[in-house]
């Protein structure tokens, strides 16, 4: 497995932790739900997470984290929130996918973009601000190191097609790999 170098978060925990965005879909196969490398579905199932989670299959085939239904609403959840608490229970080895949000990997065509999900409340209120501005030049960075490269070319399943998204997406640089 290529070890990625750690991938700062641009939002940070206590801001995440207020918000009920991520983590919770409207529809159970949700486009939105992260999808796992290979290597870190090794590393998930190695984890000592709870005995329950893992008796069952938690990832679909395409690659996708389940999503199960949450108590008596309409909604669905990761199977990783602690719904009551509004945490992640595999956060020190949640998939690159997650630590990457809000920023996702956009396929169009044959070209990969980073692109910024407008949906995310803490990016209405700081898209185009020096801050972000400071962590887009991060990332351009970031992914310019050869292991997230290889990491990539290894994993191309990991960017999707959101194209029915476009309009809750902004892209913000593509990726040269």
């Amino acid at each position: 497995m290529t070890t990625l170098p750690e991938l700062k978060q641009y939002v940070t925990s206590e801001i995440c932790l207020a918000c009920d965005g991520c983590c919770r879909f409207k529809e159970e196969d949700s486009r939105w739900r992260p999808k796992v490398a290979a290597s870190e579905k090794d590393a998930i199932k190695r984890s000592d997470l709870a005995t329950e989670i893992l008796r069952r299959e938690i990832f679909t085939p395409q690659g996708y984290i389940l999503a199960q239904k949450a108590d008596s609403s309409s909604c669905f959840t990761c199977v990783f929130l602690h719904r009551s608490e509004g945490t992640c229970r595999i956060y020190a080895r949640r998939p690159f996918d997650c630590r990457l949000y809000p920023f996702v990997l956009d396929r169009k065509e044959e070209k990969i973009r980073v692109c910024v999900h407008r949906n995310c409340p803490f990016i209405e209120q700081t898209l185009q601000s020096p801050p972000y501005e400071e962590y887009v030049q991060y990332l351009k960075n970031y992914f310019s190191h050869p292991q997230v490269k290889d990491f990539l070319r290894a994993n191309p399943e990991l960017a999707g097609d959101f194209s029915m998204y476009a309009d809750e997406l902004e892209p913000v640089f593509a990726l040269e790999l």
